[in-house]
């Protein structure tokens, strides 16, 4: 019971964190100006897609880092775990 209630408390932290990070990233990529986002490759057009994919990074890798065991959080128990 307690595992599943700090599982959802990791998964909402994540989704949190990643929303956040996209936020960030559209406000700062709107502050560029129009030279500065063409000097990136990028478009106006361009950001909410930039910064939802970033966010879609984000909780894959936080996905990731969940799914760790103990072995792989720590190489001293290889062999043992």
């Amino acid at each position: 019971m307690f595992g599943v209630l700090v599982n959802n408390l990791n998964n909402f932290r994540n989704w949190f964190l990643a929303i956040k990070a996209r936020k960030e990233t559209v406000n700062e990529l709107n502050k560029l100006t129009e030279r500065e986002l063409n000097d990136i490759g990028l478009s106006r057009s361009d950001i909410h897609y930039v910064a939802e994919q970033h966010y879609r990074d984000i909780l894959l890798s936080n996905e990731m880092k969940d799914q760790r065991t103990v072995k792989d959080l720590n190489s001293n128990l290889n062999g043992w775990v």
